[in-house]
């Protein structure tokens, strides 16, 4: 009996320690260690554009607790993920929002691919739904990205957003 449990032990020993790694299901996703307000991996902006929609973001962060986080990227990795579907694993994956608020908005632009998008935390959704943000979409970022203006765009999307969000 005692041979028995102790090669069941070994037994269990030995295989606890050959069970496949659990893969990192944002393992495509770039990191955000720094917590970056905005993300310009495409580098659309300027230091001091990038500098004011910082300020403009933190600021009203800090009188609301809402959170906005602006990505730019080259390419969607994988590619079977719509800008929409990447903005909201990045959302998920960098915590953007308060936990049981769920208050977290992030607009993503992929120049290269002609794509962008709004994505809302269920929190956020109840107010900035996604008929107003592709309104916003079409209305403020798109007729600024057409003329590579992508800071005014932007600058634009943030102040209709923080008016409807209020």
């Amino acid at each position: 009996m005692k041979k028995t449990i102790v090669l069941l032990f070994i037994i269990f020993i030995s295989c606890k320690g050959h069970q496949p790694e659990r893969k990192n299901p944002f393992s495509h996703l770039p990191k955000n260690e720094q917590q970056n307000i905005i993300s310009d991996f495409s580098n659309l902006f300027s230091f001091e554009e990038e500098n004011a929609l910082s300020h403009k973001i933190t600021d009203y962060e800090s009188t609301t607790t809402n959170q906005i986080v602006v990505i730019t990227i080259d390419s969607i990795v994988p590619n079977h993920l719509s800008i929409q579907e990447y903005a909201i694993e990045i959302g998920n994956y960098w915590g953007v929002g308060q936990y049981k608020k769920d208050n977290g908005l992030i607009i993503a632009i992929c120049k290269p691919q002609k794509q962008v998008a709004i994505a809302t935390g269920y929190g956020t959704e109840k107010t900035l739904t996604d008929s107003i943000c592709q309104d916003i979409i079409n209305t403020s970022m798109l007729p600024f990205f057409k003329k590579e203006n992508y800071y005014q765009g932007i600058n634009n999307a943030l102040d209709s957003i923080i008016k409807k969000w209020n």
